[in-house]
């Protein structure tokens, strides 16, 4: 991280001479609910896992993320969290200049910054409650290659509606856009509406297990995009990027997700 961003909990109880179990974090912006029951009981009977090396692509948790969002499996990686992505993207797509949607979460500029990546913002107005429409993108993607947007905005909560986005996507298909859906399953009907199954060869989806899921020490995310892009990324992923545990953990909310849908 060049800039950073919140959820260093460790780093504050240090400086405060506490534990971190005394620190109430208001900056990770996880679900205030408890975590999926069972879920630390299962990972608990599955710790033996960490004798043996995980899969290398995560390709059992990708089916399973793949089969319950109803996608194919070769249109998803995943990954160590959806920062490795976003660090990965810009050196991925040759990335020359951005655009970003703001305020925003900081990583998107860092990303750009580590790959000297010519980036600028374009800043919503909190006397509009942040709310963006296409056209004020329209207006200032003319000379750029790679948009960044996170929807729903993180921290803002704006939601730009994904019908419009993918009209502004069809719109230029010489410009990667880069959606950012970690905060998606907030939303009431956010699976119906995510653009996770929009095809586009130019759009990238981000979804992160992190914060619906309440596990952000887990380390786990996925990327779903057109098999032309999933080509261009495949070489800058490492592997064994996702962990046993973290794999054990996708397979058994996959499993408990596909319950409720299914019932």
């Amino acid at each position: 991280m060049i800039i950073g961003h919140g959820g260093n909990i460790y780093q504050i109880a240090s400086k405060l001479g506490c534990a971190p179990s005394e620190i109430i974090d208001m900056s990770s912006n996880l679900n205030p609910l408890d975590i999926i029951p069972g879920l630390i009981s299962f990972l608990q009977e599955n710790l033996t896992a960490i004798t043996t090396l995980p899969e290398a692509d995560s390709a059992g948790a990708v089916t399973a993320f793949a089969d319950l969002c109803n996608v194919d499996s070769e249109l998803v990686i995943a990954g160590n969290g959806t920062t490795q992505f976003i660090y990965s993207i810009p050196i991925a797509l040759g990335t020359k200049k951005a655009l970003i949607l703001g305020p925003t979460y900081a990583d998107y500029a860092d990303a750009c910054k580590m790959h000297n990546v010519v980036y600028s913002y374009l800043i919503t107005e909190e006397s509009k409650s942040f709310k963006l429409d296409v056209n004020q993108i329209e207006d200032n993607i003319t000379e750029c290659d790679t948009v960044f947007i996170c929807n729903p905005n993180n921290p803002t909560g704006a939601l730009i509606p994904p019908s419009d986005l993918e009209l502004l996507c069809r719109s230029h298909p010489d410009i990667f856009f880069i959606i950012d859906e970690s905060y998606m399953p907030f939303v009431e009907a956010g699976e119906k509406i995510s653009m996770i199954r929009i095809g586009l060869p130019n759009v990238i989806i981000l979804n992160s297990m992190s914060k619906i899921f309440k596990i952000p020490g887990l380390r786990i995310g996925f990327l779903i995009s057109s098999k032309e892009i999933i080509k261009r990324l495949e070489p800058f992923m490492l592997p064994w990027s996702v962990n046993s545990i973290a794999q054990a953990a996708v397979l058994y909310l996959m499993e408990k997700k596909m319950k409720l849908k299914l019932s």
